[in-house]
């Protein structure tokens, strides 16, 4: 069996203890509930050419999916010492018996960074800058407004916002349609390089943290060139590594997500303002739940937390090709899709069951529809598991699923039904007459 190692660039979650590892184990269906419910965790032989024996491994992390929606969990052990990938498929092939999990639940392992990795965290005014841009249109040099929020002793101490005249001034509609803003709300505003030195003060001595941060590094960056200004010391974490260590088992990477499950208020999504407050707090929250006092006292105990150089950063120029179907504009986000109605019909088909879907509807769109699934007390999820009742598959686009025209969702749904999960694949005529639009 040929793996190759996770590179520096992809995202590895390790798991923090027994129950996420169980929960993913029976998620990728190696496990049945039986066993997770008994923490009886499966032991696993790893075996390649030019190898004299099978080797022991163990499954310690996984990466998730990013680009591509339908994309499954790539699955990371360590063998001999080395970290490998592998899809969760192979690992079937690997499987050798079962034995009890550990009585007690081991939190992630860290070590301490070493004296010279601690010197080359940004000491500055603030222990850390949270920052957020938006953009006029799918050029990341195309900023049009960005929030920065100021933290020290874990509270915000300052906050500021800025709206910026983007070079062209050319407008999307998909990117106004997101954060509102037109040409119009800053034709009076001051372009980038009239911008910078308001905001460098706060991000050159200072650590940045942004949701997401490849994408807002790589906005900063872009406008930098754009304006022939010289690019700063700047350093960065990105608050979905930090947040990770805020829950116990695997979820969603939104913003909106992360900072609902921890009750913290996201008001006026994708203002930039609001944003960067929310990505701090996101922070400030997950340093409470761990019981540090700062984000880098943090930092030196979690090596598995980067911190990059946007000195260093290859920035993307665009944020998607143009002839992708999808983009960070178009996607929905489960999280913010809530019940629209005062009173739920607890006997209707739909109640508590748990939906998911693929491909484009035609009559329909995939929001309203998910709007229906929740108005009637019904789930959305975002993969196919065990745990799914419906996945609803609607028209595929080849160029993405190939000529079979099958999702990789389908595909998973119908290697579960053959293992005799009840989980039903529903077209959207059958969608509309369960969800009583006949």
């Amino acid at each position: 069996m040929f793996t190759i190692p996770p590179t520096e660039t992809e995202h590895v979650i390790e798991f923090i203890d027994n129950e996420q590892k169980l929960n993913k184990l029976y998620e990728w269906g190696l496990i049945s509930e039986t066993a997770k419910n008994k923490q009886m965790i499966k032991e696993f032989e790893y075996s390649a050419a030019g190898m004299e024996a099978p080797s022991p491994c163990e499954v310690i992390g996984y990466i998730p999916y990013n680009d591509e929606p339908d994309s499954p969990d790539t699955v990371v052990i360590l063998v001999d010492g080395q970290h490998h990938k592998i899809m969760p498929a192979y690992l079937k092939e690997m499987q050798k018996g079962s034995v009890k999990a550990p009585e007690a639940n081991v939190a992630r392992k860290v070590k301490p960074v070493t004296e010279k990795a601690k010197v080359q965290l940004a000491q500055g005014d603030f222990d850390f800058v949270a920052i957020d841009f938006e953009t006029a249109n799918n050029d990341l040099c195309s900023a049009c407004s960005i929030g920065l929020a100021a933290v020290n002793n874990n509270e915000i101490v300052e906050k500021k916002y800025y709206l910026i005249k983007p070079p062209t001034g050319k407008f999307d509609k998909v990117n106004t349609k997101i954060h509102g803003l037109t040409a119009e709300d800053v034709a009076d505003a001051a372009d980038f390089s009239g911008v910078w030195p308001e905001i460098a003060p706060y991000l050159e001595n200072n650590l940045v943290v942004a949701h997401n941060a490849k994408f807002d590094m790589s906005v900063l960056k872009c406008c930098l060139v754009e304006y022939q200004l010289a690019i700063p010391a700047v350093q960065y974490v990105c608050s979905i590594d930090v947040s990770d260590y805020a829950f116990p088992g695997s979820v969603g990477k939104s913003l909106a997500e992360r900072t609902g499950l921890l009750g913290i208020d996201l008001k006026n999504a994708h203002n930039a303002l609001a944003d960067t407050v929310a990505c701090a707090e996101l922070v400030i929250k997950t340093l409470e739940i761990n019981h540090q006092q700062s984000l880098h006292a943090f930092l030196a105990e979690t090596r598995k937390v980067k911190h990059r150089s946007l000195a260093e950063l290859k920035q993307m120029t665009v944020f998607k090709k143009q002839n992708k179907s999808f983009s960070r504009f178009n996607q929905i986000s489960i999280a913010e899709i809530a019940a629209t109605v005062d009173v739920i019909d607890t006997d209707n088909p739909v109640y508590e069951k748990a939906f998911v879907f693929t491909g484009e509807m035609a009559h329909i769109s995939r929001e309203e529809a998910m709007q229906r699934v929740v108005n009637l007390g019904g789930i959305i999820k975002s993969g196919v598991s065990k745990k799914i009742n419906y996945l609803v598959v609607g028209i595929q686009d080849k160029s993405l699923v190939g000529s079979a025209g099958m999702s990789s969702k389908e595909v998973k749904a119908q290697e579960l039904i053959k293992q005799g999960v009840a989980l039903n694949i529903i077209n959207e005529q059958e969608f509309m007459a369960l969800v009583g639009d006949k």
